[in-house]
Formats: structure tokens, C-alpha cells, sequence
């Protein structure tokens, strides 16, 4: 009798353990893998280069991103327009935040060099995007990038890993919708790596005039 007492409290305690992790695994399903009606869906995507445009983006980002397009359609691309344009397509998404999912939603991520996306990530989730909460529950009123007002670039040198590469140093200021506090200028340091584009440093409050 005993031993059978044994085997049935075991089996309960299995049968438990079990049910637990069914209803955790169900309940990572519905986060993760379920339909997201705030999910971002792309309208279009720029062969070779991953940069893309979302229904939820401005028209300020659509008519940035088309002018993108253009310059990487040419033979020959001019690469400092290329940098000026990506570093506009960077401010806009960064600090439109007003369509943002939440915090963990991270505009300009895809204009990052990819080993450096995920600390870049993580920075702007733990300053920028730290209190916008979730967009079916905000109680505050978020920043949309309005007009790129001056965009003046020249050329530089960038050291990424001990490795020198092509840049561009670009002074960039914009305007908001509304004027909320948030930046609005900075200097961006654009490097050239494998004929593709990727910001290396962006430092606000250093837009200089010329």
C-alpha cells in the first residue's frame, strides 16, 4: 500500500509538472507567435540593402525613403547623398516614437551595423524609450519628427575595430510635431563597409552650423 501511495503522489506531482509546463508553453505561443494586430507590415524593402518602409510610417519617412531609393537606383550612387539621406531616415525613425509598439520597439535599428544592433537596442530601450509604454495602454504624449530642417555633411575617417573605413560626418537638425523636449540636432558619423552604408556614432546636441 505504501509503495502504491508512492507511485500515485509521484504521478500527481508529474501530472502537475506537466500541466505547468503546457500552460507556459502556451502562453509564450500567444506572446511570440500569435498575430500581432500592432505588428508593423512592410509596404516595400530595397533589394540588396534591407532598408524598408512600413504602412504605420510618416509621410516625412515615406518621402525620405523614396528619395533613398533614387539615389541607390543610380549606376552611380552618390555615397555622400547616400549617407545625408540615411542619416534623415535615422532621426525619423529613431524619434517618431508616437508609432512605436513599446518599449522594445526601436526605430532606426536597421541602419545599424549589425554586430552593434543589439547594444544599440538595448541603450535606446534603457533611455529614449524607456517610459512609452505599450501602445493600447499610454498615458503620454510621444514625439513624431515633423521636417529635417539643415543637413550638412563632409568627409571623414572612422575607426570600427582597429579598422579605418570611408566616412561621413553629418550635422543634421529637425523639428517635431510638437516640441516635447526631446533632441533636435546631432552629429552623425555614417562609415562605408562592403559598398553599404551604417551609422557609427550618433552624437546629440552636436549639429554645427557652417
Amino acid at each position: 500500500m505504501n509503495r502504491r501511495k508512492k507511485r500515485n503522489k509521484g504521478l500527481i506531482i508529474i501530472s502537475f509538472i506537466l500541466i505547468i509546463i503546457i500552460v507556459i508553453g502556451v502562453s509564450i505561443y500567444l506572446f511570440f507567435f500569435r498575430n500581432n494586430p500592432n505588428k508593423p507590415i512592410v509596404l516595400k524593402e530595397i533589394e540588396g540593402y534591407g532598408y524598408t518602409l512600413e504602412k504605420r510610417d510618416t509621410k516625412l519617412m515615406a518621402n525620405t525613403y523614396n528619395e533613398l531609393e533614387n539615389i541607390l537606383a543610380s549606376d552611380s550612387i552618390d555615397y555622400q547623398k547616400y549617407a545625408e539621406t540615411l542619416s534623415k531616415l535615422f532621426v525619423i525613425d529613431l524619434y517618431t516614437i508616437s508609432n512605436k509598439v513599446d518599449t522594445y520597439d526601436v526605430g532606426g535599428l536597421e541602419y545599424i551595423y549589425p554586430e552593434d544592433a543589439q547594444e544599440y537596442k538595448y541603450n535606446v530601450m534603457g533611455t529614449l524609450y524607456d517610459y512609452i509604454g505599450y501602445i493600447d495602454d499610454r498615458d503620454i504624449k510621444l514625439p513624431e519628427v515633423k521636417s529635417i530642417e539643415s543637413v550638412k555633411s563632409k568627409e571623414a575617417t572612422f575607426v570600427y575595430n582597429e579598422e579605418s573605413y570611408d566616412a561621413y560626418i553629418v550635422n543634421i537638425t529637425w523639428k517635431y510635431t510638437k516640441d516635447l523636449g526631446y533632441d533636435d540636432k546631432a552629429q552623425v558619423t555614417v562609415f562605408k563597409k562592403d559598398d553599404k552604408l551604417y551609422i557609427g556614432e550618433f552624437i546629440t546636441g552636436e549639429a554645427q552650423d557652417e
